[in-house]
């Protein structure tokens, strides 16, 4: 039987530069820790075929925008409404980051392990993870900001991601 193993890492911010020296920023930071990019050699099957294209690029942001949209304007029966809830960009910097993470399978053993620093110069990031292994031929990039997005409906004011 087939296994699939597919990682997907969303970081979303703005755009800024690679030119900076992540090992400054903290040293296990994701970019200073594996230095080589594409798979290590721990990864076992590598799909190459499972990197984003621009279009799933633009169906991320725009699914994440739009449901972050539904919030804000207080249709969500489980969270407050928000006055200036910002579109969110996709920044390359931070994707190559997420790739290089990927990249590295170490999430086959653990697969909620997450890296230990992705923070860019002068702000701290966030992350999210979604793992599925097997077959997962229904499913693509919207239906994991979906499964994310679910995560609301339990939300009870104590869940320390929702607070970080």
């Amino acid at each position: 039987m087939l296994k699939l193993f597919f990682v997907f890492t969303v970081y979303i911010y703005g755009t800024y530069g690679f030119d900076k020296n992540y090992c400054e920023i903290c040293p296990n930071h994701t970019l200073c820790k594996y230095e080589i990019s594409g798979p290590s050699s721990t990864c076992i099957e590598y799909d190459y075929n499972a990197l984003l294209t621009e279009n799933d690029i633009n169906a991320i942001v725009d699914q994440i925008n739009r449901r972050r949209n539904f919030i804000a304007l207080g249709h969500s029966n489980f969270l407050p409404g928000a006055a200036n809830m910002k579109k969110l960009i996709w920044s390359r910097e931070l994707a190559k980051s997420a790739q290089r993470w990927v990249d590295q399978c170490d999430q086959v053993l653990r697969p909620d392990r997450e890296d230990q620093c992705r923070d860019l110069e002068h702000m701290n990031v966030g992350q999210n993870i979604a793992t599925i292994t097997g077959p997962s031929s229904s499913l693509n990039v919207k239906s994991f900001v979906e499964i994310w997005f679910m995560q609301s409906l339990v939300y009870n004011g104590s869940v320390t991601y929702y607070n970080e």
